[in-house]
């Protein structure tokens, strides 16, 4: 339902296909209007970053780990963590950001490898997750490298949220540290 209006609305406005819609989108929840930002984070985010995913992770695929795997994800998602990784070439961290400042999602990549992607809870199904990688899978097809395919590691809760973005499973389950995942890739 929120979604065909969604479409009613913006048919009905006047932004054009021509128009770059990926900076700011208008979604519409609740007969509320709210503006998105995606952009790379900021070293002082981090920290704000790190603690969404950790939520996220306990919230929805720490019942998938077992003990060892729980806290071998805990310990390797923190702030400091990411600043090497940030300070990497190929290595991408973006933000998804309501109007009000607020981090809602989470997505980092290296090069064609997308390594994380968590979006908070509250804003799950509210397309949240797809805008984040639509715009990552745009900025790599653009870029000097074409790869022609993303990989990822999907919790097992997450797999139909890949599929549903395009991706086949490319392995069998494989469980390293106590988290268990499925290979996956997107040709592209």
């Amino acid at each position: 339902m929120k979604t065909h209006m969604m479409r009613r609305c913006l048919r009905h406005s006047k932004i054009t296909k021509g128009q770059n819609l990926r900076r700011f989108i208008l979604l519409l929840w609740s007969k509320e209007v709210w503006k998105l930002e995606i952009r790379e984070l900021s070293i002082s985010e981090l920290e704000d970053a790190a603690n969404l995913i950790r939520k996220v992770f306990l919230e929805t695929e720490a019942m998938e780990c077992q003990a060892k795997g729980v806290g071998f994800f805990l310990d390797s998602v923190k702030a400091d963590s990411f600043l090497p990784l940030i300070r990497e070439e190929n290595y991408l961290l973006y933000g998804l950001f309501f109007d009000d400042g607020g981090l809602a999602g989470v997505l980092g990549a290296r090069g064609n490898y997308l390594a994380l992607l968590f979006v908070d809870q509250k804003h799950k199904g509210k397309g949240c997750g797809r805008e984040l990688f639509d715009y990552y899978k745009k900025r790599i097809a653009s870029g000097e490298e074409h790869y022609g395919r993303i990989t990822t590691n999907s919790s097992i809760g997450a797999q139909n949220f890949y599929e549903k973005l395009g991706f086949k499973v490319a392995g069998e389950k494989v469980e390293i540290f106590g988290v268990p995942y499925i290979p996956m890739m997107m040709v592209i």
